[in-house]
């Protein structure tokens, strides 16, 4: 029996499921291997997917050639029920995002040369038949390819396509699937389902040519199904992987350093990270730690400002802050009242002036429950809360007073008693996807709230140290990401470099070749991405 690493499929640990804050997300990152399978050939294994996703309340917009790839096969999931249903029959019949992608299909000009050059055996009446089927929907090369083909009765030659063209593709993917350039993996995913786009493919795909040209092993690929399941439950039982769960909170920010200063070297003109001090590169934007003087005073100044709650006992901040003050007072803030740091200073915290109440910060966002909008999101009332950070950008990281945290809880306590089953269901899972968990959520002291001016939506995290973990890891996906970009970059450099050592005249007197087609292919697309609707492979 074949290994599940011999399959040209991205492998799980590489797709974006452990690590997924959001549980209504996880769909929309399993649906490219659901395209995948069915392309080559196993859509009954597609489907078993599908199903588990429905069965578990991960629902998701059912795609056009999913449908026609059922049709094709009759191999409906019986999780959608019946699978002849007219309605079924017109969901694609006003397609809004078909219009999109025409608007989008509009500037490219070159794509007719574009197919020519990738498939020289179709002859201008072809090109002009496949520019005209355009406003049929179809788009892109091999797709597009295939589709004429296949209308003009020719069977053999759209059968080459996919036998040459799609096949090749996945052999690409499969030597790059370690690949940690998500970028590169991006652009990978949309070239091999360009094929997607034709509409009468099907007849041909579920013959498994695909897969049976590739070597593919049936075995293998139901156990990569069973594999993807598993980790979908692991992911649903257990909450978002914390990965920096066993580190001390100074081992955190010395992590987060480290990252953030190597991200900056691979890429000094990031705007996304650190770029605020301009071009200079200290050697750490760790700060001497705050002494027990300092903390004192910040926690007397918050207990003067602190109203309408007893004063029986002086106001304390929590120990798991008081841990990070003392391994560094603030995170990146050149002067001691900057608004614009990781982390602010001691001197530089205070009580918001009643903007996060003007946002309506809920302790389960609804956004969580797109399924059932008729849940209450349980906001929390009256918000008060100080600032700690600016989150690196123009925003704010609140902590919230442990008295709104409580009175938010009740709230969510009456609201959970009374709902149905299947609302408790959700409650359980977003608190799940939140705070790790019904009891951890009941058992939180402090609340975190993080929002930004370009996305106001305040999302919440449990307690300081919960914010802190997310706020390393995006450092350390940071730094990889442009790592690899460093890394790529240098490659193109090098190889610049030799070939206008190495430049000539071009005797073939062709514009550009497929490798030139295939880059604006991809630049093209990326102007359709986002009309498309299309989902992330990382």
């Amino acid at each position: 029996m074949a290994s599940v690493r011999s399959l040209p499929l991205i492998p799980w640990s590489h797709i974006k499921i452990l690590s997924e804050r959001d549980s209504t997300n996880i769909a929309s990152h399993v649906l490219p291997t659901i395209a995948d399978l069915m392309i080559l050939g196993y859509i009954g294994e597609a489907n078993q997917l599908v199903s588990f996703l429905y069965e578990n309340s991960l629902k998701f917009e059912v795609r056009e050639w999913m449908y026609l790839a059922w049709a094709s096969s009759n191999n409906f999931p019986e999780v959608l029920g019946e699978s002849h249903s007219e309605d079924r029959k017109n969901w694609f019949e006003d397609d809004e995002i078909k219009e999109r992608r025409l608007n989008g299909f509009g500037k490219q000009t070159g794509w007719p040369q574009r197919l020519r050059s990738a498939y020289p055996n179709f002859v201008k009446a072809d090109l002009e038949y496949a520019t005209e089927a355009v406003e049929d929907g179809m788009l892109r090369n091999d797709g597009a390819a295939v589709e004429v083909a296949l209308r003009l009765g020719e069977k053999e030659a759209a059968e080459k396509v996919v036998k040459e063209q799609v096949v090749k593709k996945f052999r690409m993917l499969d030597e790059k699937k370690e690949s940690k350039n998500r970028s590169e993996m991006e652009k990978l995913r949309r070239s091999r389902h360009q094929i997607l786009e034709s509409r009468r493919i099907w007849g041909i795909l579920d013959t498994k040519v695909v897969g049976k040209k590739l070597g593919v092993d049936e075995s293998a690929v139901a156990e990569y199904v069973t594999q993807g399941v598993e980790l979908i439950k692991e992911r649903l039982n257990k909450g978002p992987a914390r990965p920096y769960a066993d580190m001390t909170i100074p081992d955190l920010l010395k992590l987060m350093d480290e990252s953030y200063i190597a991200a900056r070297k691979a890429n000094p003109e990031a705007g996304s990270h650190m770029n605020i001090i301009g071009h200079s590169l200290p050697k750490t934007f760790l700060k001497d730690p705050a002494t027990d003087e300092e903390i004192t005073a910040l926690e007397t100044k918050l207990g003067e400002n602190e109203e309408n709650w007893s004063k029986d006992e002086p106001f304390k901040l929590p120990e798991d802050y008081k841990s990070f003050l003392r391994a560094s007072n603030g995170f990146y803030v050149d002067v001691p009242d900057d608004t614009c740091g990781e982390f602010y200073g001691t001197s530089a915290v205070e009580w918001d002036d009643g903007f996060i109440a003007d946002l309506e910060p809920e302790l389960l966002p609804n956004d969580h429950n797109t399924n059932s909008e008729d849940m209450d999101p349980i906001q929390i009332p009256e918000p008060r809360a100080f600032s700690v950070s600016a989150g690196g950008d123009e925003g704010n990281i609140w902590m919230v007073h442990p008295e709104c945290l409580k009175a938010a809880l009740e709230l969510f306590e009456e609201a959970y008693e009374n709902a149905s089953e299947d609302h408790q269901r959700l409650y359980e899972r977003v608190a799940n996807d939140l705070y790790g968990g019904l009891e951890e959520m009941r058992n939180m002291k402090w609340l975190v709230m993080k929002a930004y001016h370009w996305n106001p939506e305040p999302q919440p995290y449990r307690e300081f140290r919960g914010y802190l973990e997310e706020a390393v890891r995006y450092a350390v996906d940071q730094r990889a990401d442009d790592e690899v970009e460093k890394e790529e970059s240098d490659k193109r450099g090098t190889k610049r470099k030799h070939d206008d050592q190495n430049e000539g005249y071009d005797e073939t007197g062709e514009e550009e070749d497929e490798g030139d087609a295939a880059k604006d292919e991809d630049s093209s697309e990326d102007d359709e991405k986002e009309g498309e609707g299309e989902y992330s492979v990382d």
